[in-house]
């Protein structure tokens, strides 16, 4: 699976201890299963390089669920230390090892569940309460609702995409000088753990402010194209935790202007649209081009700072466009694209009201392979879709273990399938349907049995199955890290009930 939780990144060996069946040449040294072992390591991304910083998993929600006479049961692991831990005795054949609500099916016997972020360990944190007066000279006349300011200190590992969103009071329009007074943690869009780093000038951290100012291009009807016109750097800012830190910042056209030439397929991306959903409606659609702090060797394993987005305003029509934008990152950043075509569905809940389900087709892959190419789907979604051997699409009662089965998709490779569960509720009496994702699950097969106990009786359920196209991940090794090209395309199914009746098991 490809999220910004989600990323997948090379598998860190010597953090794992040798699984006792492959010691044994695949026979278990005691019992009747088999250890294995599980790491968890996260690999920082900065201005000396890399270094490694092992996750506490006593401290995480992490077990495995594994197959048994009576249907299935939970295994908790032994810590073996910060980042480490063995799994004894699991029976052969493959399982689900759980984190959170993501759910990985695998039959290895070393598990890399370790991440990449961006920034240095020693970052300092702040949970709150923390803000920088941002004194800005040289913008651009300011476009209330339109123009988008950026933060960017790649060896702290900060970035805010949505600074303007996050002020106590936005700049008047046309200002050319503006003071945005920044709450520091609810901009931050690279948190760790919840929590945002600070900058520190003594440890060698810069801050890059960026402004991307929008235009209407009158091409392929409107499109909305987003460029960076003024940029500007400072080496002195420290960010105080738990108080105000001000710091004025002189922005100016960027050194560097480069022109980018893209053409973008919308309408193969429109043409999927029915085998996502019969109801499906096209929400937007959009083209990003990202600058991906120090190396391309992770894919897009953090928020990094936008150079261009394109929005066009119809979706269905292709778009081939070449523009200007600047960029003050190091010329050595690579530079990828992305392409978020989004669809949703409106479900009717039984008794009244509704609630949409949003999903989108992706594609992403270094500029250098797209730049005056196709931009076109990856893959498209998986095909025939049952739930319980009946056709998805059609409502009615399932059962509480139901077994999903799809085909795979017509266009693509397919390197795994995720499944999510979204559960529809009422808020209380009213009008008001809520919808949250309970679930995820990523195997390669296309058949998920989804254990006991995700579902509850009586409850209203739609299923996501989503094909990725990651040729350079092994998800079943190390489902967190990722490479590029990336591309995913997801089927929805009808709103379910759970069988209320069966109340005692499956």
């Amino acid at each position: 699976m490809w999220l910004s939780a989600h990323v997948r990144q090379p598998l860190f060996a010597s953090l794992l201890i040798c699984a006792a069946c492959e010691c044994n040449k695949g026979l278990p040294d005691s019992g009747t299963g088999r250890s294995v072992e599980v790491a968890q390591v996260r690999t920082l991304v900065h201005n000396a390089g890399t270094s490694e910083a092992p996750f506490a998993l006593a401290d995480t929600s992490f077990s495995a669920l594994v197959a048994d006479d009576a249907g299935q049961r939970v295994v908790y692991p032994l810590i073996l230390g910060p980042g480490s831990a063995r799994f004894d005795d699991l029976p052969f054949g493959p399982y689900f090892l759980t984190f959170s609500n993501y759910n990985i099916r695998t039959n290895e016997n070393r598990v890399d569940l370790g991440l990449v972020s961006l920034g240095r360990a020693t970052a300092g944190v702040t949970d709150g309460g923390t803000s920088v007066q941002l004194d800005l000279t040289g913008l651009e006349p300011w476009e209330p609702a339109s123009d988008v300011l950026q933060l960017t200190s790649e060896n702290a590992g900060y970035v805010a995409l949505n600074a303007q969103s996050h002020v106590v009071e936005p700049p008047d329009a046309g200002a050319t000088a503006a003071r945005f007074d920044l709450d520091w943690l609810r901009a931050c869009s690279s948190l760790r753990f919840g929590l945002a780093t600070l900058v520190d000038a003594d440890a060698g951290d810069v801050l890059t402010v960026t402004q991307l100012r929008s235009e209407r291009v009158a091409d392929a009807g409107m499109l909305e194209l987003r460029t960076l016109v003024r940029a500007g750097t400072v080496g002195t800012l420290t960010v105080a935790d738990h108080g105000a830190t001000p710091i004025a910042v002189a922005l100016a056209p960027p050194a560097t202007i480069e022109r980018f030439d893209l053409d973008y397929r919308q309408s193969l991306f429109e043409a999927l649209k029915g085998q996502v959903h019969p109801q499906a409606t096209t929400a937007s659609s959009s083209v990003l081009v990202t600058a991906v702090p120090y190396t391309a060797e992770h894919g897009s394993y953090t928020a990094a700072p936008d150079l261009a987005v394109l929005r066009p305003q119809q979706t269905a029509t292709d778009v081939r466009l070449a523009f200007d934008t600047g960029n003050p990152f190091p010329a050595s950043w690579p530079k990828y694209v992305t392409a978020r075509y989004l669809l949703q569905v409106d479900y009717a809940f039984p008794d009244g009201g509704s609630r949409a389900v949003t999903t989108a087709l992706v594609t992403q892959d270094l500029l250098g392979n797209v730049d005056g190419g196709p931009l076109a789907p990856r893959i498209s979604p998986p095909r025939a879709v049952k739930i319980d051997g009946a056709d998805a699409l059609t409502r009615r009662q399932i059962s509480r273990r139901p077994v999903l089965t799809w085909d795979p998709p017509l266009a693509g490779t397919p390197s795994s399938y995720g499944v999510t569960l979204y559960r529809f509720t009422r808020v209380g009496s009213g009008p008001v349907i809520a919808v949250s994702e309970v679930a995820f699950f990523e195997i390669v097969e296309t058949r998920l049995e989804v254990p006991f106990g995700e579902v509850e009786p009586g409850g209203e359920y739609a299923f996501g199955v989503t094909a990725f196209d990651a040729p350079g991940t092994d998800v079943q090794k190390a489902p967190f890290k990722g490479a590029f090209p990336f591309g995913q395309a997801a089927a929805l199914t009808a709103m379910m009930r759970v069988d209320p009746a069966l109340m005692n098991g499956p």
